[in-house]
Order: structure tokens, then sequence, then C-alpha cells
């Protein structure tokens, strides 16, 4: 690029062909923003008219409403003669209050039949007139709102009139008549033009049903009555969910263009606003001449002073150039050269600036190269994470599962217990009923004991269940007193001592502890005992159960070591699978060498623990070291002598 050395008339060539080219940009730009802004300014006043024309729409009309119930309620209050309704109408077209408010009032009284008997300027028709006015088909079915039709030449004013009417109904909600008027679109359009106070804004007023012309703005230069429809150029609005903005196309009529429409706050009227096309070019080149000429001087100006500049400034920009090409090409230790001038100077020093942000720019390079690394690596460790946590999600979810299979057996088996005692009761009972004259006593008293025996094993069920509630809802109450836990274990063999004995088994007691004294509930310390003893009972086939009181330490909430006496009962049963040891107390758990044999409900464990941790104790299962059978363990704290009970 800089090998090539370039004239004078050539450098003054192309850089005046550039400075042409970059004025014309400049004036095509200018004008397009200078249009834009024109036209978002212009949309936004569009907007704003369409509001002021929309509120005055609806005030005018809103009165017009307003006085047509106001007669209409009148006529209802009188006897529904014509003579009476004539009478009405008079009163209220030479109203002041009312000609002030609207002057183009002028009433006709429309039947049911829609023939116009009545005329507030003519009084009562001698032969009525028909009417054809296509309002009359909705105010017929729909009373009290005002309806409109297509505008004509009024019969009494000779002018350009929108006829509108409202349905009458009597007390009894009977359609009795219409009252229709004449409004003149002369003096709505001048209101319209006063509310607005912009000559340069055009309107027209559009029916929604059929989008002919109800009303427009002055000096559009088109016939006073025009049937002109829109429904080609409009159709698409009547879908369309706006209710204002602007339109896809522009629409001419006269000598207008009309660029934004709105919907009609309360009636059925579309209304189109816009401008001239020689205002709207007036008002651009306004604008926009001033702007091309100070472009234009620019840009010569500019021409001239490249003539002059060309070798104080040109060459040591070159020579500045094709630095900033090495420093482009990451020779980043290139001498800068410096210039005589303020700016060529200056120009070096932005461009040693420029080298020390290349120089920063590679070095951050270098950084981001680093952390992308890093965040390669983090994003490998959360991927590990995520594995990890679906693995844990996994088996959470696995012991959930296995928690509700354990609900769902645990529910079945309570099923089973309940049904078998009931039915051996009920069975026996029935038989009892049927044949107690053909049975002996002993007979008889061998049935009753089986209904006794399976009464008390429900019972039992029954008992254990209702406590395990009352202590998951905390309503367990206990009776803590100072007792010899010697005295209740001995209690309990001796209830169970003979059914011991009928199994082949014998119970040895050892008491290893002198003093025994537990701040306890007797009756449910007693039914911890008789539960873990008669469990030791049913699932041992013989030998000896021994159990054993001894000294323990037992840790207190705040972890400390307090003295406690220690309960074991050993038999030489089934045993606890290892795997079961630590869920063997939970409410939905049972044994899985008790479940297919002639086991209990599997509540009376998570009973003992329930009462035995109500006693700020621990109880805790083991199998036997050596030979069969399991061990069943809990300790209570022991109150030493001298010390306070609380």
């Amino acid at each position: 690029m800089f090998g090539k050395r370039l004239s004078l008339h050539r450098d003054y060539i192309i850089f005046s062909a550039l400075i042409v080219v970059v004025v014309v940009v400049l004036l095509v730009a200018t004008s397009v923003s200078i249009f834009v802004s024109q036209s978002r300014n212009r949309n936004a006043e569009y907007a704003m008219q369409t509001d002021i024309i929309d509120r005055v729409l609806t005030e005018s009309l809103d009165s017009v409403s307003q006085i047509l119930r106001f007669v209409g309620q009148q006529i209802v209050q009188t006897p529904a003669d014509v003579q009476s309704i004539t009478k009405i109408l008079k009163k209220n077209a030479a109203d002041s209050k009312i000609q002030t408010l609207l002057s183009w009032t002028v009433y006709d009284w429309i039947s049911p039949q829609n023939q116009i008997l009545i005329n507030s300027t003519h009084g009562i028709l001698r032969d009525p007139v028909l009417s054809n006015r296509s309002h009359l088909s909705k105010t017929n079915q729909i009373q009290g709102k005002l309806f409109f039709s297509d505008p004509n030449i009024g019969l009494v004013s000779k002018q350009l009139v929108i006829p509108a009417g409202m349905g009458i109904k009597n007390n009894s909600g009977q359609f009795i008549g219409t009252i229709n008027i004449g409004i003149l679109v002369s003096e709505l359009t001048e209101r319209i033009e006063q509310a607005l106070n912009a000559k340069k804004i055009n309107f027209i007023l559009l029916s929604k049903d059929n989008y002919k012309i109800i009303a427009e703005s002055y000096g559009n230069n088109v016939p006073l009555l025009n049937t002109a429809s829109f429904a080609h150029e409009l159709g698409y609005i009547a879908s369309d969910e706006k209710d204002s903005g602007m339109l896809l196309h522009p629409i001419h009529y006269g000598t207008r263009e009309y660029n934004y429409y709105r919907d009609a706050t309360s009636y059925p009227f579309i209304i189109l606003v816009g401008t001239d096309e020689i205002t709207a070019n007036a008002e651009f080149w306004q604008v926009t001449f001033p702007r091309m000429i100070e472009i234009s001087f620019m840009g010569l100006f500019s021409i001239i002073l490249l003539y002059y500049f060309r070798k104080r400034i040109v060459n040591p920009i070159v020579s500045l150039a094709r630095t900033a090409e090495q420093i482009s090409r990451q020779q980043l230790h290139v001498d800068i050269p410096k210039g005589n001038y303020y700016e060529v100077s200056l120009l070096a020093e932005k461009l040693e600036e420029i080298q020390h942000t290349k120089k920063e720019l590679t070095v951050m390079q270098e950084a981001e190269k680093i952390a992308r690394i890093n965040a390669e690596k983090a994003q490998l460790a959360l991927k590990k994470a995520n594995a990890s946590l679906e693995t844990k999600v996994q088996k959470r979810t696995a012991k959930l599962q296995e928690a509700l299979n354990s609900k769902d057996e645990f529910l079945n088996n309570m099923s089973h217990e309940i049904r078998i005692p009931i039915g051996c009761i009920m069975g026996r009972a029935e038989m009892l009923s049927e044949d107690w004259d053909m049975l002996d006593n002993e007979a008889k008293k061998k049935e009753l004991e089986e209904i006794y025996a399976n009464s008390k094993r429900l019972f039992e069920l029954l008992c254990n269940l209702l406590d395990l509630a009352r202590s998951k809802a905390g309503k367990m109450t206990y009776d803590m007193e100072p007792h010899d836990l010697v005295q209740v274990v001995k209690q309990g063999i001796d209830e169970l001592e003979i059914l011991a004995v009928s199994k082949g088994l014998e119970i040895h007691f050892e008491n290893q502890v002198v003093s025994a004294t537990v701040l306890m509930d007797t009756i449910r310390i007693a039914q911890v005992i008789r539960n873990l003893l008669g469990n030791a009972i049913k699932f041992t086939a013989g030998g000896v159960l021994t159990i054993t009181l001894r000294n323990a330490p037992l840790k207190d909430v705040d972890a400390r070591n307090v003295p406690g006496i220690m309960f074991i009962l050993g038999d030489q049963g089934i045993g606890v699978p290892e795997e079961e040891l630590g869920s063997i107390f939970d409410v939905f758990t049972q044994s899985s060498k008790t479940k297919t044999r002639a086991g209990g409900s599997g509540l009376g464990l998570s009973v003992c623990r329930e009462i035995i941790t109500a006693h700020h104790g621990i109880i805790w299962a083991e199998n036997n070291g050596e030979g069969p059978g399991s061990t069943f363990s809990f300790i209570l704290p022991l109150i030493l002598q001298n010390s306070p009970v609380a």
C-alpha cells in the first residue's frame, strides 16, 4: 500500500472525490434523518389529535344520548297518545338550554312499525311516512342506546345530517317507539375543528359498519354528500386487535393523505387523520434545505483546506500509518516517530497509547486463555458433582421406596393380625351359640379360653397401636415416680413364667446392682419388659432366657456420662439379621425371620423404643456372639442416694 508513491495531483483527486462522496452521503443521511424525525413527531401528533377528536365525539354524542333518554323518560311517564308525545317533543325542541347544548335538535317519533308519526317542527303528520333508516332495525331490538344511519340531506334543515335514534320502552319493558334525531355534520365538524386548533391536521369520520364517510374536515374539495366507502382500504381494521395505529398504506382522498386511524371509544366510528402533501413537503424542505447548504459548504471548505495541508500533515500521517501497520502485525517494540506539529504529536501519543493497549491486550488474552482452561476444569468438576448428586438422589429414592414397601407390608400384616383373632372369636362364638346344648362343659371351657386368648391378642394389638399413635402425637402421659427396677423386672417374670414353662423354657434372673431406683412410670416400663420377654418366649423353641441388671454409664442431653442401670435379656431363639438390627425398632419394619412365622404385629418394639426414649434412656438389639439367639438391652438413668428427685 505504501510502496507506491502517489503524486500530489492524484492525492488531491482521491481525497477530493472522497469528500464529495462523504458530502453526498451526509446529505442523504440528513434528509432521511429529518424525514424520520418529522414522521415520528407527526405520528405522535396524529395520536394526540385522534384522542381529542374521540373525546369531542364522545362528549357530543353522550349529550345526544342523555337528551334522548330524558325525552324518552317524559314520554314513558305520560299517556301513550300522539298528542302528549307531540307536546313533549315540541317542548324539548324549543328548550333554550337544549338548543344551547345541541343546536341541531329536531325530533321525530317513529312507531314500532317504522312509520314517522310526529315531527317536532310539523307536529302530527296526517299521512305517516314509512322510514327507511337503517338504524331502526337496531332500535327495535335494543332500547336505551344510540344508533346511527348513513348521512343524508335533512328535510327540515336542508343540510347534511347524521340520522340517529334511540328505542324507548315503557315501564313494562315493552318497546313503544323510536325517538329520531338529525345531527348536523357541520356543527359536529366545527366542534372538532375548534378543539383541534391545528389547521394542518385533517380528519375523516367513517362508519364502522360499512366504512362510509360520516364527517370530514373543511377544505377537502369533495362533494357535500359523499357516499364513498373505504371498505377495501380499511377492511383489515375490523379484524385487527389494535384499536389505533399507523395505516400500513396511506389513503389518498381529495387533496390529502391520511396515515393514522383510531376506533372511537364509545361509538361505531373510525377516525382517520392526516395532512395534505403540499404542507408536509413544505415542512420537510423548510428544515432540510438549510442543513444541506451547511453540509455542502463544509465539503467545499474541506477541499480547499486539503490542498493547503497536504504536505504539512499527510506525510507525517503516512509515516505514523506505517508504524501503526507494524504494530498491527504484533511488532509491539517499534519506535513511533514524533511530529513537529501539535496535532501530529497528539496522534503519535495516541498511537503510543494504542501500542500500550495492544501489549495489555496480549497479556489479557493470555489471562483469558488461562481462565478458559480453569472454566473447563470447573465445568468438569461441576459435572462430577452433578453425577454425585444424582447418585445420592437415586439412593434416597431407593430408601424412600423401601420405606413405602415396608409400610405396605406392615399394613398387610396388620390386616392379617386383626382379621385372624376377630375371625376366630366370631367362629367360636357362632359355634357356641349353635351347639351350646350339644357341648359338654370341658368343650365349652376350651372354646371360651380360645375366645379369651384371641380377644386378649387383639386387645394387646390395639393397645400397642394406640400407644404408638399417642407417642408419635406427643400425647402419651407418664406418671414418673422413683421405683425399684428390680421389683418391676421380677413382676414381669412372674407374669410370663407360666408361658415360658409351657414352652419348656427356663428364666434366669441375675441382679448385679446394689441400688436400682429409677424415676419411671412403672406401668410403661413393665409393658416394655413384658414385650421384650414375651418376644423372647415366642421366638425361642427351648433353652434358657437370661435377664441381667447391672450398672452402666449413660450420656445425658449435654453428652455427659451419668450413672445408669442396664437391663439385658438374652435368648437362644431365631435371632435378627445383622442388616436389620438398626431398623428392627422402626414402626414399619419387621424382622424378615418373623414375617412368615407365628410372629406378632411388629408394633411392640416400636412402642418399647418410644417408652424408653421418654424415660431419657436408650434401647438396642444385637445378636449373640456365640451360639443362636439375640440380646435386647436398654439403659435408664439411675437415681443416686441423697440426689434430689425432679
